[in-house]
């Protein structure tokens, strides 16, 4: 287990250095859903399906991400009745 604040602005930097490559998106995105930010990681696993449609872990992810953040959405309405 690493330090995940450090590695953010890492992952960013491969990410723009190289916009093809898969792995940096994927581990940025991880590291977002890990931390409950699926706002966030919504961008980065649409991307990420941009890059490799026919890559169905990434369309899974992206599915994941949608679910969660509909769900977190739902529960904090529910919170504020």
């Amino acid at each position: 287990k690493g330090d995940t604040a450090a590695a953010m602005p890492f992952l960013k930097k491969a990410m723009e250095l190289d916009e093809r490559y898969e792995e940096p998106f994927f581990f940025y995105g991880d590291l977002l859903v890990k931390q409950g930010k699926f706002a966030e990681a919504l961008p980065v696993y649409r991307r990420l399906v941009g890059l490799s449609p026919l890559d169905a872990s990434h369309q899974l992810n992206l599915g994941l991400v949608l679910y969660n953040r509909r769900l977190v959405k739902r529960l904090a309405a529910q919170a504020g009745r």
